[in-house]
């Protein structure tokens, strides 16, 4: 799963919520905005009365295979651009949490827990996203000031697999939900119970972006393979905003995507590439 299938996995639950209600949006999203006009890499160039709610930003995050090795499987320095590199994803979000400018930024890996020598080096990537996407306030140039940041406790993924991509959907769709996610010494399912849920997991994925899938059944999904804490479906300080998630559009997919990687390509190159050129009928 490349970083473009979690971008817009996120996405899909992302717009759905923004959409039903975008005056109470939470947070904002580090993701390409595949849903309307403004082509903004990042997607917090907002209406101020909405920018101002959003208390979050949440950021997958790349580590593009090389050399390397990062948590057991291949990486190198990570990057938000090349996305055909097989390597790590992983989650960080930032959270204001206290006036005007505390900020405590947290992160979600499923090959990790912060006790490896890349943890201060996950953390300055996250703190750069942040100043790229000029969060929380672009109006607003207030340096930042980080209190308690860390690693969030998560469930880990199988030994030899692949499925970072996966639990990096999961994980977000967990903290923009709400849902309490299970610490990762309680969750140790065996292989077929791993298995299942990646298997599951795919498919709600799937549904998700095909504009078919629920916060209700993610939920559940969640409960019953015990990655979440323990759900009660009758409780009211349990449940979930009730959102559907956002279809995606293939063909304006198709454009930001082109589009993204014309910019990706000029800057390696060290120049700068204007939206003209990367327009469809400019294409290489």
């Amino acid at each position: 799963m490349t970083l473009d299938d979690v971008w817009v996995a996120i996405g899909s639950l992302w717009e759905g919520l923004r959409s039903g209600n975008p005056r109470s949006a939470r947070d904002a999203y580090a993701g390409m905005d595949l849903f309307y006009p403004p082509d903004t890499y990042f997607y917090t160039a907002q209406p101020e009365s909405v920018a101002a709610s959003n208390k979050r930003f949440l950021m997958p995050i790349l580590f593009a295979a090389e050399k390397d090795t990062f948590a057991g499987q291949t990486s190198a320095a990570p990057t938000n651009k090349d996305s055909e590199e097989v390597g790590h994803l992983l989650l960080a979000v930032a959270e204001m949490v206290g006036e005007p400018n505390e900020v405590q930024l947290r992160i979600y890996d499923s090959a990790g827990d912060g006790a490896g020598p890349n943890c201060q080096h996950i953390l300055r990537r996250a703190r750069n996203l942040i100043e790229r996407g000029q969060w929380p306030n672009p109006a607003v140039n207030t340096p930042l000031q980080y209190r308690n940041s860390g690693f969030h406790s998560v469930p880990q993924q199988q030994g030899g697999t692949n499925t970072c991509g996966l639990y990096t959907i999961m994980n977000a769709w967990a903290v923009m939900l709400g849902i309490p996610i299970q610490h990762k010494d309680t969750w140790v399912p065996g292989h077929s119970a791993h298995y299942a849920f990646a298997r599951v997991g795919l498919e709600i994925v799937n549904h998700a972006l095909a504009g078919f899938m629920d916060s209700r059944t993610i939920q559940a999904f969640m409960n019953v393979h015990r990655y979440c804490k323990p759900q009660d479906a009758t409780s009211a300080a349990q449940r979930v905003v009730p959102v559907n998630t956002v279809a995606m559009q293939q063909t304006r997919l198709v454009r930001k995507l082109h589009s993204q990687r014309r910019v990706d390509r000029g800057v390696s190159q060290g120049r700068s590439v204007s939206p003209d050129e990367t327009a469809p009928g400019n294409a290489a």
